[in-house]
């Protein structure tokens, strides 16, 4: 299998000869002599219209050997294909002393993977009693021929909309497939795969998709300072972060020595990721007394999908 943009080496073996001395030429045909020749010739015997084509000779490496009184040569041309190799053929033509030429051919086959497989949803974050549409993208893949298939806890699923493949303006081809649901109750953990068959791959490639209705507690990281060794009188900020959670609506509270505080409190943005969960950075900015040396600060995290809450505790070392 020949993909695009990848090293591939050509390999021309010519053995069992005698003088030493032989001449390995490799060509690059145009699309316009191939189906020329092609018409032209009517048996694998045909001799070439012409030896016209692009001479890459210069950029293979030929590795002559001896076996015993008998000379073989290995020429090996390593070229990176692009989608206008596709059905072009390259040949190894061979010139031993007065002897007729022999020409070996192939033509290439290129592929291209897709460069982007994802499964997305609207909305984000799924809710009984509403509708999911699930959308399998598959983008920037060659050749054309292309299928997708939807699957709910493995059972096919058989109503689909799909847009495309469509070209761009390269050559390759992207597909958008969706399904659409409403969601229930029972829906809870159910599991949605997309299967995607294209020649590229080896079999198939999947795609998955589980029905949360109950959220994604957060990851809560340990607290970091900026700077990282605090000092009495100058300014510092204590961070905490928080990721992969969802729903959005999340907590944070901070504590100094067991005591809530409010001044220089702040968070950032909840930000939604590819996977339709959110992550946020939460602030506290103080500047530290000699008083506050040895003192405890907490950052407690509330959410939803949480038993109980989180908690992360940095104690103020101070320096001068």
């Amino acid at each position: 299998m020949i993909f695009g943009n990848e090293t591939v080496t050509l390999i021309c073996n010519i053995s069992a000869f005698r003088p030493k001395q032989v001449q390995v030429k490799w060509l690059r045909l145009s699309h316009n002599q191939s189906l020329q020749e092609k018409e032209h010739c009517s048996s694998s015997e045909c001799i070439p219209l012409q030896e016209a084509g692009e001479d890459l000779s210069d950029m293979a490496v030929n590795k002559p050997l001896k076996h015993g009184r008998l000379y073989s040569t290995v020429s090996c041309l390593r070229i990176v294909p692009t989608l206008d190799d596709d059905n072009r053929e390259y040949r190894c033509r061979v010139q031993h002393g007065k002897s007729k030429p022999v020409i070996k051919s192939t033509t290439l086959r290129v592929k291209v993977r897709p460069s982007y497989c994802q499964i997305t949803s609207l909305p984000h974050i799924p809710e009984p009693g509403k509708q999911l549409v699930l959308c399998c993208r598959t983008e920037q893949f060659y050749p054309r021929a292309i299928t997708l298939k939807w699957f709910r806890d493995e059972l096919l699923v058989e109503q689909f909309t799909q847009f495309g493949p469509f070209q761009d303006r390269g050559g390759l081809y992207s597909v958008w497939n969706q399904i659409e649901l409403t969601v229930s109750k029972n829906d809870h953990k159910v599991v949605y795969t997309c299967r995607v068959y294209h020649e590229s791959f080896t079999g198939f490639k999947e795609l998955s998709y589980r029905i949360n209705l109950q959220g994604m507690p957060p990851e809560v990281l340990w607290i970091t300072s900026d700077p990282a060794q605090p000092e009495v009188g100058k300014e510092c900020t204590l961070n905490c972060h928080m990721n992969n959670f969802c729903p959005d609506t999340i907590t944070v509270k901070w504590l100094k020595n067991n005591l809530q505080v409010d001044n220089g409190v702040s968070s950032s943005p909840s930000i939604l990721d590819t996977n339709g969960r959110y992550s946020l950075y939460s602030f506290l900015k103080l500047t530290p007394t000699r008083d506050d040396q040895g003192s405890v600060i907490k950052c407690i995290v509330e959410h939803s999908a949480l038993t109980s809450c989180e908690e992360r505790s940095y104690r103020l070392h101070l320096v001068n």
